[in-house]
């Protein structure tokens, strides 16, 4: 037993070293041309954030959530509406995941009521997503303008419902890939193309993003002994 008990923190390490190593690639391969072997960096970053909860979490909905946003990396790797659509699709479906797991490790509405910081988050959100949306709609194409409209919604429920979870840690993570969203958003519908800004803009999404998803994923291991490790 005490074997096991090491031998699951040891793969865990090896996962996530393997993970953060292929995030540092696509990092690198960013801005090249769209390719297979820059998808492949992408994804992996992600996959192996689920394969690390899957050994290390007993939060069920952590692996299809990070599944989900791997097959969303993979389809955002490519330009296009019809690749943005399904990295749109994929990328809510994971969010409902994140809400299912938020909302059943949470404390209720009363939580975020009593706590002046989370209560300031939520209503930032509440104003930040109406901004947002009415920002974007004009400059989205007519047949992306609906699941547009309905990922912001389920962005911000998510924000809302991981508000309620006492664990600053996971609250940071989600926080973050809320914003690399909205960075994403303006980044690909209202920056000109031709703009300076774009690559640091790209790089803040990616950052934003795959910090995000590790807070989360982390910060929800089982025992913390695992993540005394990391320290």
């Amino acid at each position: 037993m005490a074997m096991a008990a090491t031998t699951a923190p040891t793969i865990g390490n090896a996962v996530l070293a393997m993970s953060l190593g292929s995030s540092a690639l696509y990092s690198i391969y960013l801005r090249s041309e769209p390719s297979h072997s820059r998808m492949a960096f992408k994804t992996t970053a992600t996959a192996l954030l689920a394969l690390f909860v899957g050994t290390q979490s007993r939060h069920w909905q952590l692996v299809p959530a990070l599944v989900l946003g791997s097959l969303g990396d993979a389809f955002l790797a490519w330009p296009g509406d019809e690749a943005f659509f399904r990295g749109l699709a994929s990328f809510l479906v994971a969010h409902l995941f994140y809400v299912s797991l938020f909302a059943g490790i949470g404390n209720g509405i009363d939580f975020v009521l009593h706590d002046m910081q989370r209560l300031g988050l939520a209503g930032g959100m509440l104003l930040l997503a109406p901004i947002m949306s009415f920002t974007l709609m004009p400059n989205v194409s007519k047949s992306l303008q609906i699941p547009v409209a309905l990922y912001s919604a389920i962005i911000f429920i998510m924000v809302l419902s991981v508000l309620t979870v006492d664990n600053d840690q996971v609250v940071l993570g989600a926080v973050l890939f809320a914003i690399s969203d909205s960075v994403l958003a303006t980044d690909e519908f209202l920056m000109p193309k031709d703009s300076g800004y774009r690559a640091l803009m790209q790089h803040i999404v990616w950052i934003f993003y795959y910090t995000g998803q590790l807070l989360i994923a982390a910060g929800l291991v089982d025992g913390r002994d695992w993540v005394n490790q990391l320290r």
